[in-house]
């Protein structure tokens, strides 16, 4: 099976834990990838004036991936999409952040293109109402070992798949 992966919005205006940088670098390292970062133009999404909060104007992607990409607002670009199209993959895995916002409104738009996405719960975090990362805490933390072997890029091989490692949205 052909697997892409999408990293979303993983960036300093986030303040993602350094595990979630972690394991997101490890599987863009493996297999093709793309990134987002979603950057703030109020006169595009009203961020301010919605939620008294904006991400900054100049984020870069904390993940290293072969494909970067700036947005503004929860969903890809239709150029994102078309870059992961053109990858020509069986299965795109989802990781980053906000899982209730921007990860969920890619994970829509890849399903609503025939794609079969699939939310990797252990580098998936959320919430936007706490800024301090302490709802992002993960009780699991595979080995990078893990990755290497392809265990938990390809659930297929096993138990992480029977661990519930992976969502299929």
């Amino acid at each position: 099976m052909k697997q892409a992966v999408l990293v979303v919005d993983i960036q300093a205006s986030f303040s993602p834990p350094n595990w979630l940088v972690r394991r997101a670098q490890e599987i863009a390292n493996a297999i093709p990838s793309v990134a987002t970062v979603e950057r703030h133009n109020e006169s595009r999404v009203p961020f301010k004036a919605q939620l008294n909060w904006a991400p900054a104007q100049n984020d870069l992607s904390l993940v290293k991936a072969d494909h970067e990409f700036v947005k503004h607002g929860y969903a890809p670009t239709p150029q994102i999409l078309d870059t992961i199209m053109g990858m020509g993959p069986d299965r795109v895995l989802v990781c980053g952040i906000q899982a209730d916002t921007c990860v969920l409104a890619a994970g829509f738009a890849l399903f609503d293109l025939g794609l079969k996405p699939t939310l990797i719960a252990d580098t998936v975090v959320g919430s936007s109402l706490d800024r301090s990362g302490g709802c992002c805490q993960s009780n699991t933390n595979p080995s990078p070992a893990a990755f290497r072997a392809g265990a938990l890029i390809q659930p297929e091989a096993g138990a992480i798949q029977r661990g519930r490692r992976f969502s299929s949205i």
